[in-house]
């Protein structure tokens, strides 16, 4: 009998891994699991056998391909909140067996209950689906005889268990896959004139966000968006509307149509019927492409305060921190006249016009303060307090748009995975910067820093950004060598233009490109005085940048930037650093922290996980810096394949 029995434990096992490599070869949910039903039913009693998983809403078990004798039973899902067994495996990540479902049932439930789909069971098996200690769902064999499955058959699920959980997190990956190929073929096909069409509209931008933030006067401000709004939409109609919170009115000073200005007016913010007041309550935007069938999405009625009725509109709100200090539009008397792209160009205006109003606004209150102090001196140092505070809202304001410039941490993590961003500023804002951007099955990523820091560096980390995208986006240059190029040749195109009207120019930019093609593992690197580190089975390499720096304005011609092709192997660490973290001193030491301690530093710590990898940066650096102040901006990025 013994002997018997271990014959069939060997024959169990090798059907078993068998089974294992057949279900690991689709990529298919429904193959998988008609494929398992066949095979189990060779291995014990299985009646009913199903595999559910978890929603993409992380609110349910959905049961995709259940068989009961012999019949797959309709898509099902079972809510996480409901008091049943496959939640209770699921949630407590529980392995449950009962050999006799009217005896043992309330054990882990409350009270018996009705199938989903088909009948009851009398002996039934749950087990968790587990993958890299993620729970994605559960797996069910179920028998209508009691008492039909023994210690081997728990074997064989658990195991069976390990199998399908790859299987599955497989199939699951490969249907994304094939959903965001068909989508990004559709997206390229619709896509070439349209980023040519950005390109030149990202370049207007940028050149109109130079010009409104570096003026006071608000009134100029407006006369230069509206000569220039017209050339990236139709804006028959132009409004910008100030929202003055303390009188609880929106002031429409700011308003032309079909090139006439209205005169000025005020709303009552308890106007619940007019587009800028709700666009303020809610701070969302608001898009009509016929204004007379979809008003009722925002308002009661339509109010017209001057000019004629338009048929297409956009509001948006000038948010500046967490207060909206009041609106812009654009409205046209065509039907379909804005999509999403107008709405984000829209967007861009809107931050740059909330920062120009605040500057003026805080510009005309400087004066007044001026005239203030001059009638009365014994509040001046009141006065100056009330002016610090005023400068140092307005930078903590633009540190707020800096930082939604940088990519987020999870828009980095869809592109890879296992990545950190160690970013600390030495003043409110910062001169470093960091970009990530994957265009054609390529990553790319750089890290930036702008000689200086504070405003004049963060300004250049915001002109550095936008021309990086006008080089990937607009002129789809792919090579990591050229991008330098070009980022080169308008950085100082930008400066040459600011020092003809007397602006102090930057003195250049260090900086790291990199772009992994994730086809052929390789990894193209350029560098402006700013290296690269690979960190490969415990030794670490140095890939030296070209020696030196972007936007230095010379009258003899630079030669071009280089690259470098590095073949990337599986589990290699690259690391791109600014100057920040090498050049700080120590409390102790009373010395930079230096080239070659930084170099040991990041071989050492690259042994634990890439989290915590970041931990070990953040804890040398406090620990190294003591009580010496930051000499300059850190910014360090790392990145596993």
């Amino acid at each position: 009998m013994a002997e018997k029995l271990v014959d069939k434990n060997i024959v169990d096992t090798e059907l078993l891994s068998l089974v294992g490599k057949n279900i690991s070869k689709h990529l298919s949910v429904n193959l998988i699991a008609e494929n398992l039903y066949q095979e189990l039913n060779q291995l014990m009693d299985a009646d009913i056998f199903g595999v559910g998983l978890l929603d993409k809403e992380g609110k349910a078990l959905v049961f995709r391909g259940v068989y009961e004798r012999g019949k797959v039973l309709d898509e099902y899902q079972i809510d996480l909140s409901e008091d049943r067994m496959a939640i209770r495996c699921f949630k407590n990540i529980e392995e449950i067996e009962i050999k006799d479902w009217g005896k043992e049932h309330k054990k882990y439930v409350s009270k018996t209950y009705k199938a989903k789909a088909g009948e009851l069971p009398e002996s039934l098996i749950y087990h968790p689906l587990v993958v890299d200690d993620k729970v994605i769902g559960v797996i069910s064999v179920q028998s209508f005889m009691k008492h039909a499955y023994s210690q081997n058959h728990l074997l064989i699920i658990r195991n069976l268990a390990q199998y399908v959980a790859l299987a599955l997190e497989n199939a699951k990956l490969y249907e994304g896959l094939e959903e965001e190929v068909k989508k990004r073929t559709a997206e390229i096909n619709s896509q070439k004139e349209e980023l040519e069409k950005n390109y030149a509209n990202t370049t207007l931008l940028s050149e109109i966000g130079l010009q409104i933030t570096s003026s006071l006067d608000f009134e100029s401000i407006f006369k230069k968006l509206h000569a220039n709004v017209n050339k990236l939409m139709d804006a028959e109609v132009f409004g910008v509307r100030i929202f003055h919170e303390e009188d609880n009115l929106i002031e429409y000073k700011y308003e032309i149509e079909s090139g006439e200005r209205h005169p000025i007016q005020f709303i009552p913010y308890t106007d619940d019927d007019n587009y800028s007041v709700w666009c303020i309550k809610n701070m969302k935007e608001i898009i009509l492409n016929d204004n007379e069938k979809e008003y009722r999405k925002y308002v009661n009625e339509i109010k017209v305060v001057a000019g004629e009725m338009p048929n297409s509109l956009i509001f948006y709100p000038m948010i500046i921190g967490k207060d909206v200090v009041g609106v812009i539009t654009v409205q046209s008397f065509k039907f379909n006249a804005y999509g999403s792209y107008e709405l984000d160009i829209l967007k861009t205006l809107a931050s740059y016009t909330g920062i120009a109003l605040a500057n003026a606004k805080l510009y005309e209150s400087l004066e007044e303060k001026v005239e203030e102090r001059t009638k009365e001196v014994t509040i001046q140092s009141e006065e100056l307090a009330d002016r610090n505070k005023d400068i140092t809202d307005n930078i903590a304001y633009a540190k707020l748009i800096q930082q939604s410039l940088l990519p987020s941490d999870n828009v980095v993590r869809k592109m890879l995975s296992k990545h950190f961003i160690f970013y600390l500023p030495k003043d409110m804002v910062s001169g470093d910067f960091y970009w990530f951007e994957e265009v054609d099955n390529k990553i790319f990523f750089a890290l930036g820093d702008c000689t200086g820091h504070g405003v004049a560096g963060a300004f250049m980390t915001i002109v550095s950004l936008n021309i990086l995208n006008q080089a990937l986006l607009g002129q789809r240059l792919r090579s990591t060598s050229e991008i330098l190029d070009f980022l080169e040749t308008k950085v100082n195109k930008t400066w040459q233009l600011n020092q003809k009207k007397g602006i102090r120019r930057m003195d250049g930019l260090d900086i790291a490109i990199c772009c992994f093609d994730k086809k052929n593992s390789t990894l193209e690197f350029s560098g402006a005085q700013s290296p690269l580190y690979l960190i490969r089975k415990n030794r670490i390499y140095k890939y030296k940048a070209d020696r030196r720096s972007i936007g230095l304005i010379t009258e003899k011609k630079k030669p071009l930037f280089t690259s470098q092709l590095i073949q990337i192997e599986k589990s290699d660490l690259v690391y791109l650093s600014s100057d920040g973290y090498k050049d700080q001193f120590g409390k102790e030491a009373a010395r930079k922290y230096g080239e070659k301690r930084f170099s040991e530093l990041i071989k050492n710590i690259t042994k634990g996980s890439i989290k915590q990898q970041k931990i070990d940066l953040e804890i040398e650096f406090i620990r190294w810096k003591g009580s010496e102040r930051q000499v300059d901006d850190v910014c360090v990025v790392g990145i596993q394949f």
